[in-house]
């Protein structure tokens, strides 16, 4: 495991603080909320999207997964995770977007 440098950690905090109020504005958090690792969800006629952000720098990502309602086994139907470190937030943020226009 590398340490990360000064640049890094200045990159992965600006952007956690990015993506959380991003996240905050628009979804609503899981009753289980982690200040290190946050959780959000937005249901949708026959899934549901859940977005957890990890903020520990030695993980610093952002999962992303698509959950169908009646997948009684959680297997998601599409699973994607941004590195917070290297992120750009309007490409993240029009992703989400997309996601859940296909979602409705």
């Amino acid at each position: 495991m590398t340490a990360l440098n000064e640049r890094q950690r200045k990159a992965i905090n600006r952007n956690f603080s990015l993506v959380i109020d991003y996240l905050n504005s628009k979804f609503r958090k899981t009753q289980v909320h982690l200040q290190e690792s946050p959780c959000y969800f937005y249901m949708g006629n026959k899934s549901k999207l859940e977005i957890t952000v990890f903020s520990n720098p030695q993980i610093a990502k952002i999962d992303v997964r698509i959950i169908a309602l009646k997948n009684y086994d959680r297997e998601p139907a599409y699973e994607c995770s941004y590195d917070l470190d290297g992120l750009s937030i309007v490409m993240f943020q029009r992703a989400i977007e997309d996601l859940i226009s296909r979602m409705d």
